[in-house]
């Protein structure tokens, strides 16, 4: 078993409705958004978060 991820970039309108909690993140369409799918790409997880 292991984890996958994927960032979506989303315009900062969305971004802010998500942090002030007018939208529930799990709504959002990935598909109508630029992906970046990670995989299992810990190291570039982590050069990213650092």
């Amino acid at each position: 078993m292991g984890m996958a991820g994927t960032y979506i970039a989303v315009e900062e309108l969305l971004l802010r409705q998500i942090i002030n909690g007018d939208k529930d993140i799990l709504e959002i369409d990935p598909a109508q958004y630029q992906t970046l799918y990670v995989d299992k790409s810990w190291q570039a997880i982590q050069y990213l978060l650092c």
